[in-house]
């Protein structure tokens, strides 16, 4: 979809840490646009009032 790039960590950093070698993701420009829509969309909703239900006694 094109929101995200991704490549893998050095294996030298990996290797140093004695751990496997990481997939590293990072957002595209149209990512971060479609990522800013949604956090601008969820801010712009009316949020809902939650009743709770207290427990029985």
């Amino acid at each position: 979809m094109g929101l995200l790039t991704s490549e893998w960590e050095s294996p030298d950093v990996a290797a140093r840490e004695s751990r496997p070698g990481r997939r590293l993701y990072t957002l595209t420009a149209e990512g971060a646009r479609s990522a800013s829509s949604l956090t601008h969309a969820r801010q712009a909703k009316p949020q809902k009032a939650t009743r709770r239900r207290l427990a029985p006694a």
